[in-house]
């Protein structure tokens, strides 16, 4: 009953006098918190004192860059992938893994930290990563032994489900995640029975998990003394500026001090802080210039269990620990569920760690203040008639429906504090509603099954009354399909006081939400753009998922039919596999054998070194690039003086003119600029470099340049569009052909009624690599500018070497390249890391400076391209029996806006595009179209992937038109042993048949078929489709060389320096087996050196899946070189006289001990290519046809590998090439603003690659035995690439499952789904509307076609 009359300032005091009904004033003094000047913490124990200079420092970049602690990885520093993982002891002492690159550095004040550093002593889980082959680059991988030991502290039993949840916020390019998985459930299982942490009983080095990490001793903060030691570390450090202006952070102690707050800075200027999630979906305005922390006020930490059963929570409650309080809640009768369902979806949210940092009230007020956010949190509590309890800058407290925050809009709502959350009692209606028992569904739909925003998501509660009626009490809460969250108010009417089950009732109140829900949809300012990506489609797809509440709610539940239907998720069972292959022969060990990964234990651990890791030399400068913000466009130059002067550390900005004052030559290839000086081929192109201090200096340099650039046209971005315009890159037509020159189909037994002619088009998108370390060079000026020392993440260092050479006018032995392992690569990294090498050795000699380039994936993104996307136009003849005849194809490669460094070439794809099929007659063309998107390059399996998908997209409609399934048709079509493809290649090992049959066998193919077909049969809406699809790979050779040193010491120790680049594929343990065979060595005694362009001269690229065998092919040679001269001695010595013996001899007598070996392979007698290599896959998919919503319940993949040189290395790189591709046909998309060309989808939040809940459930991989490779190194067979393009299969699978709901629905008609088959796009597929959603199973054919 207190009303405030007046407020008087004095200094940092403030005085409020407040008066109660009867007039009694009372006057409260608060005084102003104090800016944050020193934070205190601790990292790995030692405690830390550092100004506070910059309040928004992230603890990820403090970590790296100032205590040098570089286990911590970053990648997109937007808490989207999982890398910066560090461990936090809370003060509940509960272990929480954190997102370091959202956590600013002021929150950490006495908190306490460990990093990878201060784990790996006594971790647990890294020794079971390394030795289960769950790290390829080892990038991502110290964030994911962070996160499994957080849960390893867990003093409870960790279950199979908690770990897969606890892995669901970390990203993996890499492994496919399921060797993660079984690392993880060994840990646990070490754990359980306090063994080893490595399994066995042998070894003590690290101890047992019961002596392996007390984190609350590691931290510094208990009492045994056995606290991590301070290291080298000082007490007091300088944190340099991020180039965030000047901003004050003030750590609120009550809420008194934030209405002081609010009362002393203007509101515009004002944010809070708690768990600083937000940053990770919208960047904090420049104009924000005050942060109040308020994480640690009690009134906003609180959770209560009302005396009537409600729930309060605190605004400043972590997701988690809200989702926690859900779990407990007070369980009336009939309340269980409710709660129960809310809880399960608050688990949907983000990831592990998101959820523990993220806070309920920030989702909800980002959600009411940001249009493009689709809150679940929201729309959970909406659904369950939260109240939001506001504070607002006056001191006003007030209530509302928490769907009614965006209403308040503007400044009111930003500078007022949400105080807490009430959710009511479910069990007790509203005043005036009668009584019922409640009943929660939450529903949400995204690209992907964890970690990623909903493109629609849905809270829906009911009261069900003893009549069976519905109450008045309805709230059906939807999400994405307007700015903010909306109740359904017309569908909700529609229910009330209707039975349930009544289908008149349910078909009214699902036409009222179709005709209610588009009038929400909005667009942005110019008009073109949804708010929403996805708003259509959410609105198409919101009365499926009310249907879905209406068949729940049916008296004694859904009809069998829809049981399946029913579900707000469709169920996965936990990710599990087998993997089959045979050793090599023993003569030959430890080729042939399954050996971990040199490098696995470094990489989790923490240790292993890339790019960015090693300390910037002094008085480097950090460059972040200014993108164009349209396309095609003029340039008319840039402002860049005020983003100088405003930001501290900023130094210079590099232009077009800057380069040419500095004799730098601004050209990439004929037809790419270094830097724009004129004309403007796509949007994200780089006009200039910003120079700073620190990286985050020069990001926020960078976001401040002011580009003025003048649209000359609409974008063209489409693939055919470019096509029928005739924007064709000269010189990139090529055509392949066999059978007679006359017309594919002229010929008169394809006239006969016998015959069919099909044609079509297909389509492939683009796809970003999304490796885990983006592009990162440093290059360093030496002895005045003489020498050029570059250390690049590159696949290929000649190219950068050659490219910063003629950027500079230098020879190219004055530009000596480095190369530490690459964080993946894929093929991103092959030429356009060449590009970021040449912009940062041009900024060096502008500056006259070592300079670092680190791009942060939304710049990569928008710079660098992708995967090139590709579109077929194809036109069959095939027999009834399921014989092609003949295939006339037209093939369209979009290059994108200029060339790749040079490149443009479409014949890889036209050399695939036959796959396993034996055509007699084919005329194909193929050309490269110019689009206003980024330049396209290479990415695992170019042309070859794209080739495969697209042919078998044709096939499988072939097979529809003749009735035939596709399996019969591929199988028909086979190539033969001896046979020669489209490119001329002859086969004399074609072996698909054979590996089709086994796998047909081994996969059970018929009787999942047939179970599948049952299935269908007894569900409506969600059905079972199953697929099987063949490769057939070409490794090229010829012209491609690489070369090998090899160093024995004199101690015996072996060293090995080749030219490939190690980028997770696993070349460093081959080349060092192949050694250890060769010389007869242990294994343990080789090593294997980085490459540089000073060893690895004037060598080719690692890539094509050929770098393994062919540079293990030169260190043979090279091992054979130096036992030439060892033999004689050998033969001198004493019988039985060891290695290191005869080597000491041989050093003694002079001789040398150094092998070279050179790998340069001619044409092979065979065609074009050396070899080829087959495979085979079949999947198994679920679809949901209400939603669109997937999930593929199994892969089986046989792969050919010949004598595998590792074969637990190549079944790694099947399974994560499965899985990568996955993403490519399901749920990685390029979307572009079509108006500026600009690409809306860079960053975590809107790209989605497969998560770890992602994968095949079930995921079997079998390398075929007894198949040696004559014409492969070591009888061996190429592993990277292959089993990439087997997972189109994924894509068939769930195009059956569309195929049965379109056939339920009375839609026979072929439409085939292109990559990628997104959610809508399976959807829109599907063909179900409002019509079809009724009580009564249909008949096949019943609806309308």
């Amino acid at each position: 009953g207190m009303a405030e009359q007046g407020q008087t300032k004095h200094g940092s005091e403030w005085v409020y006098v407040q008066s109660d009904q009867r007039g009694n004033e009372r006057a409260t003094r608060v005084v102003l918190p104090d800016a944050l000047r020193v934070v205190n913490l601790r990292v790995n124990g030692a405690p830390l004192s550092v100004p506070c200079t910059d309040p928004r420092l992230s603890l990820c970049s403090f970590l790296r860059e100032h205590l040098h602690l570089t286990g911590t990885k970053r990648m997109c520093g937007e808490g989207g992938c999982g890398c910066c993982t560090v461990l936090e002891l809370a003060p509940s002492q509960e272990v929480r893994p954190v997102l370091s690159c959202l956590r600013p550095i002021a929150s950490c004040n006495e908190r306490a930290f460990l990093t990878i550093e201060g784990v790996r002593d006594r971790a647990v889980v890294a020794p079971l990563i390394a030795s289960h082959f769950a790290t390829q680059c080892g990038y991502c991988t110290p964030g994911m032994v962070n996160v499994l030991e957080a849960l390893l502290q867990r003093g409870s039993a960790v279950t199979d489900e908690e770990i897969e949840e606890q892995l669901d916020g970390n990203l993996c390019r890499c492994t496919g995640y399921r060797p993660i998985f079984t690392a993880a459930r060994a840990a646990l299982s070490a754990k359980s029975s306090d063994r080893h942490c490595c399994g066995s009983s042998c070894s003590s080095a690290h101890g047992s998990h019961a002596d392996a990490m007390d984190m609350e001793d590691l931290c510094g903060g208990g009492n045994s003394g056995r606290g991590l030691p301070a290291r080298a570390l000082p007490r007091t450090l300088a944190a340099g500026g991020s180039g965030a202006g000047a901003t004050t952070w003030l750590t609120a102690s009550s809420v008194d001090e934030v209405l002081a707050a609010l009362r002393t800075y203007p509101a515009s200027t004002v944010r809070f802080s708690a768990g600083n999630t937000a940053h990770g979906v919208i960047a904090i305005e420049d104009s924000v210039s005050v942060m109040i922390d308020v994480s640690r006020i009690r009134e906003l930490n609180a959770v209560a269990d009302g005396a009537d059963g409600s729930l309060h929570v605190g605004a400043a409650v972590s997701l988690a620990d809200t989702r926690a309080a859900l779990r407990g809640a007070k369980r009336d009768p009939g309340v269980e569920e409710v709660w129960k369902e809310a809880a399960a979806h608050f688990g949907r949210i983000g990831g592990h760690a998101l959820r523990a940092a993220g806070t309920v009230g920030g989702s909800v007020m980002l959600a009411s203040q940001t249009p493009s956010f689709t809150s679940d949190t929201l729309v959970i509590l909406a659904g369950l008639g939260t109240v939001a309890h506001l504070l607002s800058a006056d001191g006003r407290r007030r209530s509302l429906a928490v769907e009614d925050l965006p209403k308040i809009g503007g400044n009111e709502l930003k500078s007022s504090l949400l105080l807490s959350l009430s959710i009511p009692n479910p069990s007790i209606p509203p005043r005036g509603c009668a009584k019922g028992a409640p009943v929660l569904k939450t529903f949400k739909i995204a690209l992907r099954r964890q970690n990623a925003h909903a493109m629609l998501n849905a809270a829906l509660f009911a009261r069900i009354c003893d009549d069976e009626r519905f109450g008045d009490d309805i709230r059906l809460v939807f999400g994405g399909v307007g700015a903010f969250a909306v109740r359904a108010r017309r569908a909700e009417e529609a229910l009330r006081n209707t039975r349930r089950g009544d289908p008149a009732a349910a078909r009214a109140a699902l036409r009222a939400l179709a005709a209610e829900l588009p009038r929400h949809a909005t667009v942005d300012a110019d008009g073109r753009v949804p708010v929403h990506a996805h708003s259509s489609y959410a609105a198409t797809v919101a009365p499926g998922v009310l249907f879905k509440f209406l068949l729940a709610m049916q008296r004694g539940g859904p009809l069998p039919c829809d049981e399946a239907a029913a579900r707000m998720r469709l169920p996965r069972e936990l990710s599990h596999g087998t993997q089959r292959y045979a050793d090599g022969p023993a003569a030959e060990a430890p080729v042939g054998r399954p050996v971990p990964k040199l490098a696995a234990l470094a990489q989790a651990r923490g240790e292993a070194v890339y790019t960015n890791d090693p300390s910037p030399p002094a008085g480097c400068l950090f460059g972040a690039y200014v993108a164009a913000p349209c396309a095609p466009a003029v340039l008319d130059g840039c402002s860049a003086d005020e983003a100088l002067r405003c930001t501290p550390g900023a130094v210079a900005f590099v232009d077009a003119a800057a380069l040419a004052a500095a004799q730098c030559k601004n050209a990439l290839s004929a037809d790419e600029e270094l830097l724009v000086s004129r004309t403007i081929q796509f949007a994200g192109q780089a006009v200039g470099i910003v120079l700073a201090t620190t990286q985050d200096a020069a990001d926020a340099a960078a976001r401040r340049v002011v580009v003025h650039a003048r649209q000359t046209g609409a974008p063209v971005l489409d693939t055919l569009d470019a096509a029928r315009r005739g924007d064709i890159y000269a010189g990139s037509q090529a055509t392949r052909s066999r059978g007679t020159a006359r017309a594919c189909h002229a010929s008169t037994e394809e006239a006969s009624s016998d015959t069919v002619r099909v044609h079509g088009t297909a389509r492939t998108g683009h796809q970003y690599h999304f490796f885990m370390e983006t592009h990162a060079c440093t290059v360093v000026p030496v002895e005045g500018g003489r020498l050029w020392e570059v250390c690049s993440s590159t696949q290929y260092p000649l190219m950068v070497q050659q490219t910063v050479a003629g950027v500079l006018g230098a020879p190219l032995q004055a530009v000596r390249v480095r190369t530490e392992r690459v964080g993946g690569g894929f093929g991103g990294k092959l030429t356009r890391a060449a590009a970021i090498a040449a912009a940062c050795a041009a900024c060096s000699a502008v500056a006259g400076a070592p300079v670092r380039i680190s791009l942060p994936i939304s710049a990569a993104m928008r710079l660098v391209g992708g995967r090139a996307a590709y579109a077929l136009e194809y036109d069959l003849s095939i027999t009834r029996d399921g014989r092609i005849s003949s295939a006339d194809l037209s093939l369209w490669y979009n290059q994108g806006a200029c060339s790749d460094l040079g490149g443009v070439d479409c014949g890889a794809a036209l050399d695939a595009i036959d796959n396993c099929y034996a055509i007699p007659r084919m005329q194909v063309r193929g050309a490269c179209v110019r689009t206003q998107c980024a330049p396209a390059t290479a990415m695992r399996g170019p042309g070859f992937v794209e080739a495969i998908a697209l042919m078998e997209t044709a096939v499988e409609h072939a097979a529809r038109v003749i009735g035939l399934s596709p399996e019969e048709v591929r199988e028909r079509n086979f190539y033969r042993p001896g046979d020669t493809a489209l490119c001329g290649q002859r086969m004399p090992y074609a072996n698909v048949r054979e590996l089709w049959a086994q796998l047909r066998s081994a996969a059970g193919w018929e009787a999942r078929v047939a179970a599948a077909a049952a299935d269908n049969r007894a569900n409506r809406f969600v059905k079972r489709g199953l697929a099987m699809v063949p490769i057939k790979y070409l490794l090229p050779w010829a012209g491609v060389n690489y070369n090998a040193l090899v160093n024995i010491y004199t101690d015996g120790s072996v060293r090995i320096l080749h030219s490939g680049i190690e980028i997770g594929q696993g070349i460093d343990t081959k080349v060092a087996q192949v050694a250890a065979d060769t010389l007869g060595v242990p294994l343990a005694a080789v090593s294997v050196g980085r490459t540089t362009t000073d060893t690895a001269v004037n060598t080719q690229a690692t890539g094509g899946s050929i770098a393994s065998e062919l540079n293990s092919r030169a260190v043979k040679a090279a091992c054979k070189d130096v036992l030439g001269r060892i033999d004689p001695i050998r033969k001198l010595a004493t019988p039985g006289a060891s290695w290191s013996e005869v080597i000491a001899k041989c050093a003694a007598a002079g001789v040398d001990l150094q092998g070279r070996g050179y790998s340069y392979a001619s044409s092979s007698p065979e065609g074009p290519y050396q070899y080829t290599s087959f495979g085979v896959a079949v999947c198994e998919a679920t679809v949901d046809g209400l939603t669109g919503e997937w999930q593929i319940n199994r892969a089986d993949i046989l792969l050919d590998c010949g004598d595998s040189l590792n074969p637990m290395i190549d079944i790694g790189q099947c399974e994560g090439g499965f899985v990568q591709g996955m993403g490519l046909f399901l749920s990685e998309q390029f979307r572009y603003n079509g108006v500026t060309g600009d690409l809306l989808t860079a960053g975590t939040w809107e790209y989605k690659p497969p998560c770890s809940q992602d994968i095949p459930a079930v995921l079997n991989v079998s390398l075929v035995q007894n198949h040696p490779n004559p014409l492969g190194f070591m009888r061996s067979k190429a592993s990277g690439e292959p089993p990439y393009a087997l997972s189109c299969a994924a894509m068939f699978a769930v195009q059956r499952a569309v195929d049965a709901v379109r056939a339920e629905v009375g839609l026979h008609s072929p439409r085939l789904l292109s990559a990628p088959a997104t959610v809508d796009r399976i959807r829109d597929l599907a063909g179900v509307t409002v019509e079809h959603m009724t009580f009564e199973p249909l008949r096949a054919g019943s609806a309308a076609k």
